[in-house]
């Protein structure tokens, strides 16, 4: 009896040893935040199209929130695309030289960054994307785009890539803002990031 009482005594020291010097979790989650950044809105006009810009003063005189208005218009323009937990199950956790990566299937592998984007190594030598920046701060990226043209239906594009206008103005068949002629014409990006840590 007295062996085991040392065993446990042994094991529990050993569980101690082994937990987190600073008490935190070394799983990289998604923080619930979700930064909209980039957001733009080109409206058609005789000179061609130009960015609608989000200022001035509402009906009682104060100064427009432009963020409240960016935030409103995600909702309202990208409504069936843009999901707000899209990352809310990935996980990765590094140790050492081994990455731990969760999103759809478990992966544990090696890793690299590449300019700033994180990959896992798969058995056959090819890269998976997992995300951007560093051990301490990785993000996703989720691109939408909004664009109606005349009288066609409006389309939405979401993509996991970032949208800008050379992109927005391919997508919606235009080479250069000088062709948005008509001013029903309209043109909407915005790229979310998932921030994880």
């Amino acid at each position: 009896m007295k062996n085991f009482k040392y065993l446990i005594f042994v094991f529990s020291l050993f569980l101690l040893s082994c937990g987190s010097d600073d008490g935190k979790s070394s799983v990289m989650r998604w923080t619930g935040e979700n930064n909209v950044s980039d957001f733009k809105r080109y409206v058609g006009g005789p000179d061609g199209g130009r960015e609608f810009v989000i200022e001035g003063v509402d009906g009682n005189g104060n100064p427009i929130n432009a963020d409240s208005v960016k935030n409103a218009e995600v909702r309202r323009r990208f409504s069936d695309s843009y999901k707000a937990g899209l990352f809310t199950y990935m996980t990765v956790e590094f140790n050492n030289d081994i990455i731990t990566y969760v999103d759809s299937m478990k992966i544990v592998s090696t890793y690299q960054f590449k300019n700033d984007s994180l990959f896992v190594l798969r058995s056959d030598k090819k890269l998976i994307y997992v995300a951007t920046g560093n051990t301490d701060s990785l993000y996703r990226v989720e691109g939408l785009l909004y664009y109606q043209l005349s009288d066609k239906e409006p389309q939405i594009i979401s993509s996991d890539k970032s949208v800008d206008l050379e992109t927005a103005l391919k997508s919606a068949g235009y080479s250069s803002l000088q062709e948005m002629k008509n001013p029903l014409d309209t043109i909407i990006w915005c790229n979310v990031k998932y921030i994880f840590k």
